[in-house]
């Protein structure tokens, strides 16, 4: 399951910022519906993490699986982040707040496996072009 993401490195070592780092925002996916939100850290329990951005027009359970997203270019797509452990209806919003019960024991983590994007230079560059191509679009209406 994710843990975080690698953030430095050197010949023999790597520094990772865990998930449990209140500045690291994840894209997420609810495994049976497929919506999109963000998975963030409150600063409180190691053993919660909080999503955002699902619209309380998915139906959403207790154990439900939430999935790495599949827009980002740090993590693989649809691998495990946690399982939902409460739903909370935001009443200023059309979204839940979910907490989700890691699926990394992060109290006892012991060895964990780096994944390296080996395609990730070439994804920038077409993402980067594409934003620019629509910046130009816009500017030529």
């Amino acid at each position: 399951s994710l843990v975080g993401i690698v953030v430095n490195t050197s010949d023999n070592f790597s520094q990772v910022m865990s998930l449990l780092h209140v500045k690291n925002n994840v894209n997420a996916v609810m495994k049976r519906s497929g919506n999109a939100g963000t998975i963030s850290w409150d600063g409180k329990s190691p053993l919660y993490l909080t999503m955002t951005g699902i619209p309380k027009s998915d139906t959403i359970a207790r154990g439900d699986t939430v999935l790495t997203g599949t827009y980002s270019l740090s993590f693989p797509p649809l691998r495990m982040i946690g399982r939902v452990a409460s739903i909370v209806k935001d009443n200023s919003s059309s979204f839940y707040v979910l907490q989700i019960k890691t699926a990394a024991n992060f109290q006892n983590l012991q060895h964990v496996f780096v994944v390296e994007n080996l395609q990730a230079d070439e994804q920038e560059k077409l993402d980067k072009d594409t934003r620019k191509k629509i910046d130009e679009v816009k500017k030529t209406k």
